[in-house]
């Protein structure tokens, strides 16, 4: 892993995870790939499933809810170690064992502290409508197929999974995604109340020559709202987070929603096909809080507000080494960002940028910053508080 050794200082990146607290009720223990298999195909409500530290090597998906309806079951690794507990299929270009983890019909499921990947689709599969409430919380996700965590909407437009939690995790492709692009860390259909915080993505990217390219780490469209994506970190992917990507007829692509928080850097050579580091993209009513990016000329903008459905988009706080722009119609309520040479200075542990930062009035939806501490009324501009002077 190229950031093994890094952010061991920040508190809000995986390594920090709080542990869960200890299983209860009715446990399972397993130590196999197919009494992990079993235990998920007749796990009742209430389950949890503890994976002993060691390799499950898949020649199928895992899945929970198939068939029936399930609620409250828990697949937890037994250590608290991700890389204690390593769930591998086939390999990522490999449709032998196209997903680990399929979700279908599972309502407060847990996904966490287990390493998950080399799987010809997803590692985590959600499939539409059926799936509510599911937390993957410090896992590892490694060399997908396609998208690490897959939301569908077999059901249509704005029928997708919701109310979903992606915490403290790590995403990431050792150089980069699969020859055809088809690629993001979370891409989420229809989803509606997702949070998606606390994560590290390195290397969400395609290839060069590939089919699909510039693929956002974190996309969220086709009819979902309401998401909050804050305090991840982002390195040399593509686009970093994306709401909405184009129009639709049946209405916005993404509405509502928070953006604060991040840090996305990208380097030069690193990427093949960069981007935008944030694009609201058909998403109205969207706001873009305190985020810092470093794209080091990669690419001319670093937040795009695009598209004449995008209205009443706040863009406030942000610094960035890029243009803050509005494309194609769309509304960008633009206010106390900087863009400039500040923002050169973000280091790639994500950790704040050296000197002394401008001040600009807190605002009530962003109260912390990246490391989780308190924002006094007088703000740093960008994902950290910092050395600060007031905004000239």
């Amino acid at each position: 892993m190229i950031l093994g050794l890094l952010c061991g200082l920040l508190t809000a990146l995986p390594e920090s995870a709080p542990p869960l607290p200890p299983p209860s009720g009715l446990v399972v223990h397993v130590r196999t790939a197919d009494e992990l298999f079993r235990a998920a195909a007749t796990a009742v409500d209430g389950t949890t499933i503890v994976l002993a530290p060691g390799a499950y090597q898949l020649d199928k998906p895992i899945g929970l809810g198939v068939g029936r309806q399930v609620r409250q079951v828990s697949i937890r690794g037994a250590t608290g170690r991700p890389e204690d507990v390593i769930v591998r299929g086939a390999g990522m270009n490999n449709l032998a064992v196209p997903h680990g983890f399929y979700f279908d019909q599972a309502a407060d499921c847990l996904l966490a502290d287990l390493t998950v990947g080399w799987v010809g689709y997803h590692p985590v599969m959600l499939n539409g409508a059926g799936v509510q409430r599911l937390r993957v919380y410090h896992c590892r996700l490694l060399e997908a197929g396609e998208q690490f965590i897959k939301g569908s909407v077999p059901q249509g437009y704005g029928r997708g999974a919701s109310g979903g939690v992606v915490e403290y995790c790590h995403f990431e492709y050792a150089q980069q995604g699969p020859p055809n692009g088809y690629t993001q860390g979370v891409d989420i259909h229809g989803g509606a109340g997702w949070v998606v915080r606390h994560n590290r993505f390195v290397n969400i990217t395609s290839p060069p020559g590939a089919r699909y390219t510039s693929v956002p780490a974190v996309l969220f469209w086709n009819g979902s709202r309401d998401t909050l994506c804050e305090g991840n970190l982002f390195v040399n992917c593509d686009r970093g987070i994306a709401y909405g990507l184009g129009l639709r007829p049946q209405g916005p692509d993404h509405q509502g929603g928070i953006i604060r928080n991040n840090v996305i850097l990208t380097e030069p050579g690193k990427v093949a096909h960069p981007d935008a580091g944030i694009l609201v993209w058909d998403s109205p009513d969207t706001q873009v809080l305190h985020n810092s990016v470093r794209l080091n000329g990669v690419y001319p903008n670093a937040i795009e507000v695009r598209f004449a459905n995008s209205r009443h988009c706040v863009v406030r706080g942000n610094l960035c080494d890029a243009a803050i722009v509005a494309r194609t119609d769309g509304e960008l309520l633009a206010s106390d960002n900087v863009v400039g040479p500040l923002a050169a200075g973000l280091p790639r542990d994500g950790g704040p940028p050296p000197g002394v930062l401008p001040t600009v009035a807190r605002v009530a939806e962003c109260l912390f910053d990246f490391l989780g501490a308190a924002r006094p009324e007088q703000a740093a501009v960008g994902a950290h508080q910092a050395a600060l002077r007031p905004m000239e």
